[in-house]
């Protein structure tokens, strides 16, 4: 049920917030900070899932209670990425080309999200296993 409402924030925000900008949007002007913001916003856009690919890879062979954390940061990085979409949404400057943003951030949002749930998938198959031998 955790990972249905995870599911389900991610689907609304990324359902959501390309449209935030004409509404809700801060940056009017080029001297505003609001660039810098965005900027970072974008970095770790496509920083984290990078990241989180990284680390997968690199549990494959450790113990099943280090997984166990991952799969927690992997939690926290999923409200992050909403979090930094939306202040990236909101900190885009009238002249950005959002072209190169999308072409860039939905391939690492898509990656992200199928790391996530290949790993909350592998980590329940593998406790499940682990469950069956230690009641044997």
């Amino acid at each position: 049920m955790k990972h249905l409402s995870f599911l389900t924030l991610y689907i609304v925000c990324l359902c959501i917030l390309p449209t935030s900008n004409a509404t809700l949007g801060l940056a009017v002007d080029e001297s505003d900070a609001w660039k810098y913001l965005y900027l970072l916003c974008f970095c770790g856009l496509i920083l984290i899932p990078i990241l989180a690919v990284f680390f997968v890879l690199k549990s494959r062979h450790m113990a099943l209670e280090y997984q166990e954390r991952l799969q927690k940061k992997l939690n926290i990085s999923l409200i992050i990425l909403v979090v930094l979409m939306l202040l990236a949404e909101l900190s885009l400057m009238p002249s950005t080309n959002i072209r190169v943003d999308l072409l860039l951030v939905i391939p690492a949002l898509v990656l992200h999200g199928i790391t996530f749930f290949m790993f909350t998938f592998n980590i329940k198959s593998i406790s499940k296993a682990d469950d069956k031998t230690s009641r044997k």
